[in-house]
């Protein structure tokens, strides 16, 4: 035990987090997350991780620790690995300087241009460097090192740069996470996001470090830690070959990688998903472990890696087992892939079927990738998006080379084999998804069906990997030529990956997706302390989640949050008819009525579509009104009775 503590203690704390998220969500269902809670879940985490060390130290540790030795490094690999040391911290540097609390559409609007230049040459200076490593084992040791500093330099950006917070899920999972802490448990209590509440809190009780950074941090710090770590050792067993194994740790980056720039559970889910598929594909045994973690965090991600993880437990015990029974019960797992999720969301009666002749086409017109060729901007942003709008393409056709490349070289590797059906079988869980009707608003109607093309990807990235290994070999057996253009294209992909993984403002994609600001923070204080009376208020996302904030779940009229949360309320369907139709007084007074209050507030954000007409319009409707942030937000106030 010791040995592989020693030798192996990052892939330990991943082990001991796994089982605090697993034991802790257990606790909280059955119990709560007070002191004894926690002390409980904690107690019981740290038994059953020994057991699980325990067990996994008794497997032959393959790699051992090497020991580092600085003289073996020549001149040139101080000067680059200094070179690259300067320009990541200037990078961070600069992200620093942009930190704002406005309401920012995209990062980008105020990072330096400059900052992509920092990117790139770090970048380019990481591939030299690891480049030079094949024959250096302190040197491959260092670029381990800096591979994941790159990695956290690409998915910080938006915890750095947004001062209050990216995203609206976040502040919902924080104010629930504030209330658990506060009184051990709310109601309800589903078993997805137990997991990352169970981890958050615990580490927040044991520490007293503040939940909301905890939270902000959560996500982009595992991923900078755990998924170079699982990459290296997939890369270790599948690839030889020194010259560019390890450039595949950093090739993964091609693949924009939204899904760490932020913490939500779907987001953490995603993440052990991933790590369940790189650590099944090389046969660990604690696979089950992961799966069971990511199930306890978000069923849409959890569920298929349970499943995987089930799969490969079969394998690995086939032996032990009839082998009629063997195949009945990969059957059974893979219709539960293809059927499992549509049949929980149908049955949950938070959806609906709405079948249709044109379901087929309309399925493959969506999945078929075609050509997309930008012109309209500068050439740099041209091939940027040449990059990004033929990103189907590019996953697609990288698919088909991995799944060709495991069918010939892996044929009898089933851990492959079976990330790759359960792929097919998730991909037909899609179809039956689509064409489920989700009772949210509209434009978040394709949300849980396209997350699950995301799960396909991911599910696939073994073979992914695979498919980059065979044609990063193939070019760097090429002409130094050939060898320098990739290197500097694979640069110039990282980078643009890195620009396309973040909100984007520019004349190809608007995301819309405004941040949380200082000033929908005034407007929610100066709305708090103008009466003491009940009141409800008809805002956009960013204002509610402030108040989630600031407010906490603290009031409810009529069974309906004060503010418009969640955003399939029908509070919010009032902000959409006082924004989209007319912002009259007879919208909000039948908001009053239905919460049952006599005071109401309108907020008006002044980068919302046709501000100037609503704004003249609540003048007109509103007793009064009063405007916040030098005018960035506009309040209306309504009472059906005189004060």
């Amino acid at each position: 035990m010791n040995k592989y503590l020693k030798t192996k203690p990052l892939e330990a704390i991943l082990w001991l987090f796994s089982t605090i998220i697993i034991v802790s969500a257990i606790v909280y269902k059955i119990y709560a997350l007070n002191w004894p809670g926690v002390l409980i879940s904690l107690i019981l985490s740290l038994v059953l991780w020994l057991a699980l060390i325990k067990l996994i130290s008794r497997d032959p540790i393959q790699s051992r620790k090497e020991k580092l030795s600085l003289k073996s490094l020549q001149l040139k690999d101080w000067l680059l690995f200094g070179v690259y040391i300067a320009l990541n911290l200037w990078s961070f540097y600069a992200l620093w300087h942009s930190r704002s609390d406005a309401a920012l559409v995209s990062p980008w609007t105020v990072v330096p241009g400059y900052f992509f230049v920092l990117y790139f040459l770090a970048t380019a200076v990481l591939i030299t460097l690891i480049r030079r490593a094949r024959s250096n084992q302190s040197l491959y040791t260092i670029n381990f090192i800096l591979i994941a500093g790159h990695y956290l330099l690409s998915v910080m950006i938006a915890v750095i740069v947004y001062k209050i917070g990216y995203g609206y899920d976040p502040f919902i999972h924080q104010a629930t996470m504030d209330l658990i802490d506060k009184q051990g448990t709310v109601s309800p209590k589903p078993f997805y996001y137990l997991g990352q509440y169970g981890l958050l809190i615990t580490i927040h009780k044991l520490t007293g470090l503040s939940l909301v950074w905890l939270d902000k941090l959560l996500v982009p710090v595992l991923a900078t830690i755990f998924l170079p770590l699982a990459l290296n050792n997939f890369v270790n067993k599948y690839f030889a070959n020194k010259d560019y194994k390890q450039l595949l740790l950093l090739i993964v980056l091609i693949i924009p990688f939204s899904w760490f720039i932020l913490t939500t559970p779907q987001n953490l889910a995603f993440l052990f998903l991933i790590l369940t598929g790189l650590y099944g594909a090389t046969g660990h045994r604690l696979t089950p472990v992961l799966a069971l973690a990511a199930c306890l965090i978000h069923p849409l991600a959890g569920i298929p890696a349970l499943i995987l993880s089930l799969l490969l437990l079969l394998y690995n015990y086939k032996h032990k087992i009839n082998r009629k029974l063997a195949r009945s019960a990969y059957l059974l797992l893979f219709l539960a892939a293809l059927l499992g999720l549509p049949v929980a969301f149908y049955l949950s009666g938070q959806s609906q079927l709405t079948w249709s002749l044109n379901s087929f086409s309309s399925f493959f017109i969506a999945l078929a990738p075609h050509l997309s060729l930008p012109y309209k901007e500068t050439w740099l942003l041209n091939l940027s998006y040449f990059y990004g709008q033929n990103w189907q393409l590019i996953v697609t056709l990288l698919i088909i080379g991995g799944a060709i490349t495991v069918h010939r070289r892996h044929a009898r590797d089933f851990r492959l084999s079976a990330a790759m059906l359960l792929a097919i079988a998730t991909l037909g869980s899609f179809f039956l998804v689509s064409q489920l009707s989700f009772n949210l608003i509209s434009y978040e109607q394709n949300d849980f069906a396209q997350r699950l093309l995301i799960v396909v990807v991911m599910l696939a990235l073994p073979a992914i990997i695979l498919a980059l290994g065979r044609l990063t070999e193939k070019i760097l057996t090429q002409n130094k030529f050939y060898r320098l253009s990739f290197l500097l294209i694979l640069s110039f992909l990282i980078s643009t990956s890195l620009y396309l993984s973040y909100p984007r403002a520019d004349h190809y994609y608007n995301s819309k997706a405004y941040a949380v600001s200082q000033s929908d923070k005034e407007a929610v204080n100066w709305i708090e302390g103008q009466s003491n009376r009940p009141y409800i208020v008809l805002a956009n996302q960013q204002t509610g989640a402030m108040a989630l904030r600031s407010l906490g779940f603290n009031r409810y009229y009529q069974n309906l949050y004060f503010y418009p949360i969640p955003t399939s309320g029908p509070l919010y369907q009032y902000f959409l008819q006082m924004v989209y139709v007319r912002a009259d007084r007879q919208t909000i007074e039948e908001a009053m009525n239905l919460a049952q209050v006599d005071e109401a507030y309108f907020v008006l954000p002044k980068y919302w579509w046709a501000f100037s007409k609503i704004l003249a319009e609540a003048k007109l409707s509103a007793d009064s009104w009063h405007k916040v942030g030098d005018g960035q937000i506009y309040i209306f106030k309504y009472s059906l009775t005189k004060q």
